[in-house]
């Protein structure tokens, strides 16, 4: 008999986290992880801290850009790059509650 681990799915459950389930199940059978919820917050950081990589690309690329001459212009890149400076911030928030939360998975763990 083979072990399997089939996480449940919430109805309607969005393809993201389908996917992300899925993956952690995998995870989780390959012996990567010590359980399900750790495996789906290890995803979780590295598929944010993805993210704000290319975030923190698109703000080096906006502040190396040199005035075009055309205020428009000039004044949707300052916009942008307000806007992501802003959205980075916010993905490290994001990031500081995730290893917040896989750190209480763990002490939990531990105590049982």
């Amino acid at each position: 008999m083979s072990a399997s681990i089939i996480p449940l799915r919430p109805r309607n459950g969005s393809p993201a986290l389908i996917e992300l389930d899925e993956i952690a199940a995998e995870l989780l059978a390959d012996g990567q992880a010590a359980n399900l919820s750790l495996a789906r917050v290890d995803l979780l950081l590295t598929k944010i801290g993805a993210q704000r990589a290319e975030l923190v690309a698109v703000i080096e690329d906006l502040q190396a850009r040199p005035p075009s001459g055309d205020t428009q212009v000039d004044q949707a890149n300052a916009d942008l790059r307000t806007v992501a400076v802003s959205g980075l911030a916010q993905i490290d928030q994001l990031i500081q509650v995730i290893e917040a939360w896989r750190l209480s998975i763990m002490t939990s763990d531990l105590q049982v």
